[in-house]
């Protein structure tokens, strides 16, 4: 994220890159919060946090043990998300309250969608956090659920296999977006061209001639 600031840095105004700046920095400080929620929840179970670790990637708080029941897992593991969860509803209720629900369309970042991003970057953390797959959040949340019954060895062969299974299936379905886009994009260009011809018929000449030399 820092490299695409850097890269776009060139055609942005400075006040554009120090939003973007002010962006990257917000959305490192929610993934430490993020970070902070498993190191808190676990503590309250007796387990200690050896340190935490951020990357352009993400995050990851190394605990010095597993707690020692499935369901104390369980809620190591949700309160990361939980906290993104908490994050995006307090920038909610702010733009609730001055009435900016709107994302404005900007190739850049401004004042006015600096909020709602970091919001929609919230809840796309939760939802991506979510995924099934472990070692991701929702991956550990589900070996907490099959250890239960489970031995927690067996639970995280499970969880292993079927998130191997879904990182498959979520290559495949980019693959096949992309063939789409590949096929469809001639096509909307196509389009867009139609439609301005139609536009272009229903001007007069000397008017299409002006806004050509602005």
């Amino acid at each position: 994220m820092p490299i695409i600031v850097i890269y776009r840095s060139n055609a942005l105004e400075t006040v554009n890159i120090v939003w973007e700046l002010g962006l990257v920095l917000a959305l490192f400080f929610c993934v430490l919060l993020h970070e902070f929620g498993h190191a808190l929840s676990a503590r309250r179970y007796g387990v200690e946090t050896l340190d935490i670790i951020l990357s352009v990637i993400g995050g990851v708080a190394r605990l010095t043990k597993l707690p020692e029941k499935p369901w104390q897992e369980f809620v190591v593991a949700a309160a990361g998300p939980a906290v993104n969860v908490v994050i995006a509803i307090v920038i909610g209720g702010l733009l609730w309250l001055t009435g900016n629900f709107d994302l404005p369309y900007s190739p850049v970042i401004d004042s006015r969608n600096f909020l709602p991003i970091l919001a929609f970057a919230n809840i796309a953390l939760v939802v991506f956090n979510l995924v099934p797959a472990f070692p991701m959040d929702g991956g550990r949340m589900l070996r907490a659920g099959l250890a239960v019954k489970l031995s927690r060895v067996r639970a995280t062969f499970i969880a292993m296999i079927i998130g191997q299974i879904l990182s498959v299936g979520l290559r495949f379905m980019v693959f096949i977006l992309e063939i789409i886009l590949w096929y469809s994009l001639p096509f909307l260009s196509f389009q867009v061209q139609l439609r301005n011809i139609e536009v272009l018929k229903k001007k007069p000449l000397y008017r299409i001639i002006k806004l050509q030399m602005q």
